[in-house]
């Protein structure tokens, strides 16, 4: 699976005020034509998220229409998610790509050059309840969604820790490793009767194999068939495993993300399909009991609790907030987008067509007063506008207290053209006369002492190192920093 989603660079909570719409369309695929059916949400003021795309395969669909509803509303009412969702292009179900058609069992991956998530159904043809085919698009899905808020926020950085072409802010690392404990040795004595001897966790601890495999040009090189992964009982056409692909802290951070935030739903998925059930097998020995999974003994010493149970569990919120924190969780200005048209066409060619002087803005505010981000002109010294449009959905409802309203610009900002000294300024009309005035004008709160952390929004993206020519800017020691 790994060498496909390194080749592309791999990497939604439905509101009572949102739309949700589908209809029938039909593409054009290497001569051959394959119908989909299209859903997707309107925010208030009419622009589309959470676009979903359920393509024919096998001259049938993988759910019905009704059933497509159902997963977008799956997705909007648990997926862990904030403003960035604004700038998912697509979400892809069974859709022709060669990809897939090269490798049958890769079940899902995210494309950051073109930022769409694609998801392959047919390794799962064998269940046939809808519901527990909705579970199944949901997990995979989740996980995906895990790799773009990846390529948004954590991996955005120009310098800090290396991983295999990936910059990743340091300080997150640093913090996830902490709380798992993942340079716990393990005591096999205490959980030999669940395990053999030969388990990976027995031979390395969990940071020594991150170690290992993050940095560059290494990787685990021992007996793999000689290593076992799961518990004793676990049957065994599943042990064997790439650990060079799992432990990467691109899909490590994904797959525990996943693991503490998923909401699970009962359903009948079976060990080879449930992959919450096999997340959970790498850590604890699991069982699925009247439709969901039940932690029988945990046996890995980089579990956030010891107590088998995974609701409200305080090292779980701890989790959530290191992810919020580096997701600039409260910032008013919390991601940048640049203006990104870059698809993928019918014959399987990225399409590439961005302008990188061309950005938008996603974030955080107190209230919904604030009519636009305000920016200064270098040669006119004038102030420049930016309007934001409120989002109608809720996000993070599970994992956080604090109450925030989320925002998106509605214009792009020219990047060439403002003043970089001048700080971003909130704009709030309070006497609705619709001119600018300095009593009406605040600074943005990323300066402040509550939010100086480690974490700045940026433009920039791992994959742009790939690129000839790119540009970016991000909000830094107080100031507005631009690629040079």
């Amino acid at each position: 699976m790994k060498k496909y989603k390194q080749i592309l660079l791999k990497y939604l909570s439905f509101f009572s005020l949102a739309t949700n719409f589908s209809f029938f369309v039909s593409c054009n695929h290497q001569q051959q034509e394959q119908k989909a059916i299209v859903n997707f949400v309107e925010n208030s003021n009419k622009d589309q998220y959470l676009k979903i795309s359920l393509y024919e395969n096998k001259s049938a669909f993988y759910i019905s229409e009704i059933g497509l509803k159902r997963l977008t509303k799956r997705i909007q009412d648990n997926l862990f998610f904030g403003p960035e969702i604004m700038f998912l292009k697509q979400i892809n179900i069974n859709k022709q790509i060669k990809l897939f058609q090269d490798d049958r069992k890769l079940t899902g991956f995210f494309s950051s050059n073109t930022q769409e998530i694609f998801i392959n159904s047919e390794f799962y043809e064998n269940i046939d309840n809808e519901d527990d085919r909705i579970e199944l698009l949901y997990q995979l899905i989740f996980h995906e969604y895990i790799h773009f808020l990846d390529s948004v926020y954590f991996s955005n950085y120009g310098n800090n820790f290396k991983v295999k072409g990936k910059i990743y802010n340091d300080f997150f690392i640093d913090n996830i490793n902490k709380l798992l404990k993942t340079d716990t040795k393990m005591d096999y004595e205490k959980v030999s009767d669940i395990i053999n001897e030969n388990h990976l966790f027995n031979k390395l601890t969990l940071k020594e194999i991150l170690d290992k495999v993050n940095k560059e040009k290494n990787k685990l090189d021992f007996n793999f068939e000689n290593t076992s992964f799961f518990p004793k009982n676990t049957d065994p056409s599943i042990v064997i495993e790439d650990v060079n692909y799992y432990y990467n802290y691109e899909e490590f951070i994904a797959r525990e993300a996943f693991k503490y935030f998923y909401k699970e739903k009962e359903n009948n998925l079976s060990l080879n399909s449930d992959t919450f059930l096999r997340e959970w097998l790498r850590v604890a020995d699991v069982k699925k009991k009247d439709k969901k999974v039940v932690i029988e003994k945990i046996y890995a010493p980089y579990v956030l609790f010891d107590n088998n149970d995974l609701s409200n569990n305080e090292n779980v919120k701890k989790f959530a907030n290191i992810f919020l924190k580096a997701m600039n969780y409260g910032k008013n200005i919390s991601g940048i987008f640049i203006d990104d048209q870059t698809k993928l066409n019918n014959l399987n060619q990225v399409i590439n067509s961005r302008n990188f002087n061309l950005v938008k803005f996603i974030g955080y505010l107190d209230n919904q007063k604030v009519n636009a981000l305000v920016f200064k002109n270098k040669k006119e010294s004038n102030l420049i506008k930016i309007p934001i449009i409120y989002n109608t959905f809720d996000q993070f409802k599970f994992f956080n207290d604090q109450k925030y309203y989320s925002y998106y610009s509605s214009e792009f900002l020219d990047i060439e053209l403002i003043d970089k000294n001048y700080l971003p300024k909130l704009w709030t009309d309070y006497n609705n006369n619709g001119k600018i005035e300095e009593n009406e004008l605040k600074e943005i709160n990323n300066f402040s002492d509550k939010f100086n952390d480690n974490y700045y929004p940026s433009s920039f993206r791992s994959f742009f190192k790939n690129l000839d020519n790119y540009n970016f800017i991000n909000f830094k020691d107080k100031k507005i920093n631009q690629k040079e």
